[in-house]
């Protein structure tokens, strides 16, 4: 019965005063964009290497984003971003279980801005984030993170996605590393070079098909997906950047790594990170243009990159190659032009959704609304539904059951990908 009066009263205050902006009713484009780092960021746009990037910060809000501290893992940062709170709230700590399984859903101990949204009526689109596998219930779609592992090994698994019997149609839509053709390649390698050292050549690369395979698939089911109107909330979550950084930076700066510049893999892939940004900014480009153009845009990172370092004698690895500040940028009808945020903090983006969702925050989150992103209209709005906190969105949200079991062949190639990254041993 609490639940019932604490939904009415917020569907009260979010959903019957008229006076809200138009801003507010315009649908919202969440892009996620692994290590992305305004250190690189900047020097390629002064290249004028990233023009969709330059154009949305140019017209709208840009901000340092504070990532969690001490260092954490992606998988803690994105249920931060997505839940609004600490860690010792959300419980999701590491990429894997003690037992070397996958983080599933039903250990996450905190709603995510997807199913309060989704509970209070607004549909959602929710591609590629971490810990979504088993995929559970929405008022959307969801793609859990692990449909390229799937298809990887070969395996069906109707779980990877819900509503379920999606799965064949995303199933179809993955795109495998073997689809990486050679144009593509060559924006990133010096194929002749590459083609020169035969079988060494190839296995130098097949991890960078494998993370551009990836962003790819999640590319093409956001295209296939999106129809005006259908999702308030469309969310895509892009890893590669990450990825390409940890196995390819020893190749962009070679003297760190203590690499010779002549070493014919430096002369190969030393493009690859600056490559990534670019093709980054590429993907962000086909977004926009499969989404509404009245979309509020937020792009953001979970962390920035410093690269391979001495740490204690030895080279960096994992999230030692990590800064502590990554992205954020916000565009759109509501949103300020050509404005710089001081100050956000990965944990201030899920309760700034709910009320560019027109939904009132939380007190039991630990992030802040980014008032200062909004225009005065919104501003004003916002102050109005920060003033209607209440205490919790918990009580409105189903906890998933029991997990569904991991198929193993899927598990091991993620895992083994996590090796090959410096993430787990």
């Amino acid at each position: 019965m609490r639940t019932y009066f604490i939904l009415a009263a917020i569907l009260l205050v979010a959903g019957c005063d008229r006076s809200a902006p138009p801003e507010l009713s315009q649908p919202i484009v969440f892009i996620g964009i692994d290590s992305a780092d305004w250190k690189w960021i900047d020097q390629l746009q002064e290249q004028g290497g990233l023009p969709t990037l330059d154009r949305l910060v140019r017209e709208g809000v840009r901000a340092p984003l504070k990532s969690l501290v001490p260092a954490q893992k992606s998988p803690t940062i994105w249920t931060s971003i997505a839940t609004g709170k600490r860690p010792g709230k959300h419980g999701i700590g590491d990429f894997i279980t003690k037992a070397d399984r996958a983080q599933t859903p039903n250990l996450r101990k905190a709603a995510t801005y997807w199913e309060v949204l989704g509970v209070l009526g607004r549909t959602q689109a929710v591609l590629g984030w971490w810990i979504t596998h088993p995929a559970t219930e929405v008022n959307g779609v969801l793609v859990s993170d692990f449909l390229p592992y799937f298809a990887q090994v070969n395996r069906e698994d109707p779980s990877a996605v819900y509503p379920h019997d999606l799965w064949s149609l995303m199933y179809r839509l993955v795109v495998r590393p073997s689809d990486v053709d050679d144009e593509l390649l060559g924006q990133f390698v010096d194929l002749e070079l590459i083609r020169e050292h035969g079988d060494q050549g190839e296995a130098l690369v097949a991890d960078l098909r494998s993370y551009l395979a990836g962003d790819l698939t999640y590319l093409a089911i956001a295209r296939d997906l999106y129809e005006p109107g259908r999702f308030d909330v469309f969310t895509v979550y892009f890893r590669g950047l990450d990825m390409a950084s940890h196995k390819y930076w020893r190749y962009f700066k070679p003297k760190r790594s203590r690499l010779d510049e002549s070493d014919w893999r430096v002369r190969a892939c030393s493009g690859v990170v600056p490559g990534y940004y670019r093709f980054v900014d590429s993907l962000v480009a086909e977004v926009l243009s499969i989404v509404s153009e009245d979309s509020r845009v937020m792009i953001a990172s979970d962390h920035g990159f410093t690269g391979h370092r001495r740490v204690a004698g030895s080279e960096a690895r994992g999230i030692q190659m990590h800064s502590d500040t990554g992205i954020l940028i916000m565009h759109g009808p509501g949103v300020r032009r050509g404005t710089r945020l001081e100050h956000a903090d990965v944990k201030d983006l899920m309760p700034t959704l709910l009320v560019m969702s027109g939904v009132p925050p939380a007190g039991d989150l630990d992030g802040q609304v980014l008032v200062d992103a909004f225009g005065p209209a919104v501003q004003s709005w916002t102050a109005g539904l920060i003033a209607n906190t209440i205490d919790s969105y918990e009580s409105l949200v189903l906890r998933p059951g029991d997990p569904v079991e991991i198929d193993e062949a899927a598990n091991e190639a993620r895992l083994e990908q996590l090796r090959s990254l410096g993430y787990i041993n």
